[in-house]
């Protein structure tokens, strides 16, 4: 979200291109993180021999999607390309786990957390004010991300509680 900034203010012009392919690298990590994630009932029933389907069935779209878009986009098409081949390996990873183990993720949970917060980024994509607005603009739709998530009815009425005692509790420390 703050990489258009920070390659204004810590680099010169000839790398400010370069910040475009950071949400690409950024959601590379995510999808990563839901692989290992996903993938870990596989490691618990002791049936890894899965992960090389999955990261092979990945490494090879990558690698054929690289051959077909790198020579006309560049380094876009090389981080787009490595974003949706981790895509590719926390869906299977999900397949895989669930047939071995049943293990069932709350999609409609992670798929609002994933829809609400590429919104924000899209919206914070757009702004254009300068880099220090930018940049309160920017920390303010952090803080706004958790509403708009309670706005979609998101949290159970549990977790609300659970949100709603801690506010009390640290407000009561501050004071």
């Amino acid at each position: 979200m703050f990489a258009k900034e920070f390659f204004l203010i810590f680099t010169t012009p000839a790398f400010y291109s370069a910040a475009k392919i950071v949400p690409f690298v950024a959601l590379s990590y995510i999808f990563f993180i839901g692989y290992s994630f996903l993938g870990h009932p596989l490691f618990m029933n002791k049936k890894t021999k899965y992960l090389p389907i999955i990261s092979g069935t990945a490494a090879i779209i990558n690698i054929i999607l690289n051959i077909i878009f790198i020579p006309k986009y560049g380094m876009f098409a090389a981080a787009a390309t490595t974003a949706l081949s981790f895509f590719i390996m926390a869906v299977l990873a999900g397949i895989f786990s669930r047939k071995i183990s049943g293990f069932n993720m709350e999609y409609r949970r992670i798929l609002a957390i994933f829809f609400v917060g590429i919104g924000l980024f899209l919206i914070s994509n757009y702004l254009n004010f300068g880099i220090v607005i930018n940049i309160i603009l920017k920390v303010l739709i952090l803080v706004v991300y958790p509403f708009c998530l309670l706005l979609i009815k998101f949290y159970s009425l549990k977790e609300i509680k659970h949100i709603k005692y801690y506010i009390r509790k640290y407000i009561g420390v501050i004071q």
